[in-house]
């Protein structure tokens, strides 16, 4: 599954989609996470952090630092 999400992370991104991008990697690092590989989860809510922080979403910044917080 992990291969199909980072497809649709990387179309989102080229359609410059700024509300899914953020999304689909917030997915993918609950994916990884789930899988125990905390190095994969963390990479994807950094790049889901990012994305939210470019659209202003405070709301999911705060959810995804509180995540990054138990990861490390």
């Amino acid at each position: 599954m992990p291969n199909s999400l980072t497809a649709a992370y990387s179309n989102y991104q080229q359609l410059n989609n700024a509300e899914l991008t953020p999304q689909v990697a917030q997915f993918l690092g609950e994916v990884y996470e789930g899988d125990n590989n905390y190095e994969q989860a963390r990479r994807w809510y950094q790049e889901a952090k990012a994305g939210y922080e470019a659209i202003g979403d405070e709301q999911r910044i705060e959810y995804i630092e509180k995540v990054m917080r138990r990861l490390n």
